[in-house]
């Protein structure tokens, strides 16, 4: 979840005029990963259960049916938050209030790597590893001082590289390789050659539908209703394109949704 955090530094290195624009986005992001998040957030009881039963080669197939949901609601809001923010925020408040492009880009690879990590989360705390007490050290440090030194050179862009990079680090490397070494027990290479998929099917499930919603003889810059139809037919798009994309070629995806119709 994006951290109150960025609006000190924001108003610390930028201007507090720069805090309310950034925080007008806070508020659209927050509303939007919260309704996703009630689609995930009732998993993480029973992963525990699961793992409890100690049935390795069942547990690992189900973390990769989470890790596929997670990752698809991920690229679902970033497609989403990436496509619609801007005409929205104009609608809202006005073209004043519309930041930076590459800011919305960082936010939206920032949200990406926040929502699919939570799979591996889940599993970590049912194994019960907490050994790593230094990671979360270790991402405070990175971030603090990559925000101090990129802030101060670039504002919120800086800022925002700072979260970025120490989620790379720590919960995009780092977790999945302590999961896999600590509970799992399988090499990591079995995790990489996987996830690097849902990586790049993400990145051209919303790559190739924005470039087609943006073909849509639609402006949602004209008004609140102009607006409503192209978020429409930009979703519809993206399901169509996404879905099959997911089944085809990520790994859990297939028995992630027979799961779901079947429930």
């Amino acid at each position: 979840m994006l951290i109150k955090s960025d609006e000190l530094f924001i108003f610390i290195f930028v201007s507090l005029k720069m805090v309310a624009l950034y925080g007008n986005y806070l508020i659209i992001f927050s509303k939007l990963i919260s309704l996703f998040n009630s689609i995930t957030n009732s998993i993480g009881a029973s992963v525990g259960n699961l793992v409890a039963e100690g049935h390795r080669p069942h547990i690992i197939n189900v973390f990769w049916q989470i890790t596929a949901l997670h990752h698809f609601v991920a690229a679902t809001l970033c497609y989403s938050l990436y496509n619609f923010t801007e005409p929205f925020i104009y609608h809202w408040l006005g073209s004043s209030y519309i930041m930076d492009h590459n800011i919305l880009i960082l936010l939206v690879i920032f949200i990406y790597i926040t929502n699919s990590r939570n799979s591996v989360d889940n599993f970590n705390y049912a194994y019960g590893l907490y050994a790593d007490v230094w990671s979360a050290w270790a991402e405070l440090i990175i971030n603090i001082s990559i925000t101090i030194i990129c802030g101060l050179k670039w504002g919120i862009i800086g800022i925002l590289l700072g979260k970025i990079t120490s989620l790379l680090l720590i919960v995009v490397i780092w977790k999945p390789c302590y999961l896999y070494h600590s509970g799992f027990k399988e090499p990591i290479f079995n995790y990489w050659k996987s996830v690097t998929r849902n990586y790049i099917v993400s990145l051209i499930a919303i790559i190739i539908p924005t470039c087609l919603t943006r073909l849509l003889p639609i402006d949602p810059y004209q008004n609140i209703g102009t607006w409503d139809l192209y978020a429409l037919l930009g979703m519809a798009i993206y399901f169509v394109i996404s879905i099959p994309s997911y089944c085809i070629c990520v790994k859990g995806t297939k028995d992630c949704l027979h799961r779901f119709i079947h429930k």
